[in-house]
């Protein structure tokens, strides 16, 4: 992705704010367990060599059933490489059925999303998917926790960089 990708801002809501409801999708406070099995984990990592970002889904069995990388420029930031992450996730999960968690260690992200208004287009994209996606939910886990998803994808998001 290029860095102009995320420069172009829009104004106005997107969708009407009565109908914005992801308020019952998103949640910004800790958990006290963060499940690995059914659970899909994102991240984006930045270094001297790149930027990278990348998505890990673990089934009922707690194997990893899916692995996605991206490679950003070396001008993309951390923030701009978490976004087509869980893009990337939403999509993944689009026609499933069951609940399905994307936990996620960015809360300037998660906090973008909640806003109706965000001039940011991929902002937008996620919350057109969002919308028509309840089973879809995001949830925030502290970053460097030592938990294995969490772990697992920013090991994963560091190898995309090279």
């Amino acid at each position: 992705m290029e860095p102009s990708d995320f420069e172009a801002m829009t104004k106005g809501h997107l969708i009407h704010p009565a109908d914005f409801q992801l308020d019952n999708q998103i949640f910004l406070e800790p958990e006290t367990d963060y499940p690995t099995i059914n659970s899909t984990w994102t991240d984006g990592s930045k270094s001297d060599e790149g930027t990278g970002s990348a998505l890990c889904c673990y089934n009922d069995k707690d194997e990893i059933t899916k692995e996605w990388l991206g490679k950003l420029n070396q001008e993309n930031s951390v923030f701009q490489a978490e976004l087509p992450a869980i893009y990337k996730s939403i999509t993944h999960h689009a026609n499933s059925t069951c609940l399905t968690k994307i936990w996620i260690d960015s809360l300037s992200s998660l906090q973008a999303i909640q806003n109706p208004v965000s001039p940011l287009p991929l902002v937008r994209e996620i919350h057109k998917l969002l919308q028509d996606k309840k089973h879809i939910h995001l949830g925030w886990i502290k970053a460097q926790t030592g938990h294995q998803g969490n772990e697992t994808a920013d090991v994963l998001a560091t190898r995309a960089i090279t």
